[in-house]
């Protein structure tokens, strides 16, 4: 078993300037995608419109001009609304002609009625073709609503103390500063709402997460530089390794393991560098706990490409399949775009296929965490195709 291990080796290694060539050209191919795909993705323009609303009166009421000016000098609202005053025809005309996003009809005694409990509401008119900044402002409308209604509650239950205690003298002091109060609370987002940044690629910045991807597809594409290694044997050339007490998967495990041993000597040197400058993680663990989950992926990788070239019949149609197999599980995996932007039914078939696990194992490799979850459903994944290599094998040799 020993020399049948070291020939195959030797066979793999001589493959190492094809690999290397590979290597370099999808290189080239996935640095200009990588860099394609974050202009795609997040350009430098990328803030929500601002959502033009035009507001009617359909009386003189002073305070609403000073709610709508105190409203339009907060920066909170600013950066998203831009409110004017005009009439209903004007202002029909400009929603039918795509100027504005909607239109707010405040009636009469709009104000009062909020003071004395009566709740006349404003009539907010959408066009019915809307988009997302319909949608936008639709759900500040119903979140200041909801926050409207809580001040209500506040300053009526006030209200219901002052005449239950009999504190009518102080029955316009106290009510001048729950509104004051509330009116605060309600218009002020900052003091409802806490930022948060939503990212696609969760923790990763967006040239991380492609590299990693583009990593994990350049070890997979990379192997048509080694189609002629992954061939099968022959039936009796299987059965002359076999009477050496070689048995079929045995064979299939030490070619697997050759070409696995070949790629993490290419890409070693690199990888260290990247942990030890980048990552600055310590020698023990890079040697004892970052280097192991590394191998497993490029082992359980080969034992894919092994796979397909086996089943493929020729090095021609192997390359073929492995190229075009390898793009649409990477795209259902979230290689290509990532997950959140992908249908659900694409990322439930993305997340049973290998390219999903091996991504995942790439990432922990970048953060630095080592997760047991991943590690353990890429060598499934590993077995599986030694498996299917060994049932393949068996079958064409029959």
């Amino acid at each position: 078993m020993k020399s049948y291990y070291i020939v195959q080796q030797k066979t793999a290694f001589l493959h190492i300037p094809k690999l290397l060539l590979c290597i370099l050209c999808f290189t080239l191919l996935f640095t200009g995608f990588t860099f394609a795909g974050s202009k795609l993705l997040y350009q430098s323009d990328r803030t929500v419109k601002k959502v033009n609303i035009a507001l009617v009166l359909e009386d003189d009421d002073p305070m609403i001009g000073l709610a709508l000016k105190y409203i339009n000098n907060l920066e909170s609202v600013d950066s998203v609304c831009s409110f004017y005053v005009t009439d209903r025809e004007n202002a029909y005309m400009a929603l039918e002609n795509n100027e504005i996003y909607s239109i707010v009809i405040l009636p009469e005694n709009f104000i009062n009625d909020i003071y004395n409990g009566t709740n006349t509401p404003a009539e907010i008119i959408f066009k019915e073709s809307g988009g997302a900044d319909i949608i936008l402002f639709e759900t500040l409308a119903n979140a200041a609503a909801y926050a409207l209604k809580t001040a209500q509650a506040g300053i009526y239950a006030g209200i219901d103390i002052i005449n239950d205690y009999e504190l009518k003298d102080f029955r316009r002091q106290i009510v001048n500063d729950l509104n004051e109060l509330y009116i605060k609370l309600a218009l002020k987002r900052a003091l409802l709402f806490d930022e948060d940044t939503v990212s696609a690629t969760d923790r990763l910045s967006l040239v991380t997460y492609y590299g990693a991807s583009a990593a994990v597809l350049l070890l997979i594409i990379s192997c048509i530089g080694c189609s002629s290694f992954c061939k099968n044997n022959t039936h009796r050339i299987s059965l002359l390794i076999k009477r050496h007490g070689i048995g079929e998967f045995a064979q299939v495990l030490i070619q697997c393991l050759a070409l696995a041993i070949c790629y993490f000597v290419i890409f070693a040197v690199p990888f260290l560098l990247f942990e030890f400058l980048y990552l600055e993680n310590s020698v023990f663990d890079v040697l004892f706990k970052v280097l192991p989950v590394f191998f497993i992926l490029i082992f359980s990788i080969c034992s894919y490409s092994l796979f397909l070239f086996r089943i493929a019949k020729t090095p021609q149609t192997g390359i073929l399949l492995l190229f075009t197999i390898s793009i649409v599980m990477m795209f259902f995996s979230g290689g290509i775009l990532p997950a959140p932007f992908l249908p659900s039914f694409v990322r439930g078939v993305g997340n049973l296929l290998p390219g999903s696990r091996w991504l995942h194992t790439a990432f922990c490799l970048v953060l630095g965490e080592i997760s047991l979850l991943p590690i353990a459903l890429t060598l499934g994944f590993s077995v599986l195709f030694l498996i299917l290599n060994y049932s393949f094998g068996r079958l064409e040799n029959r």
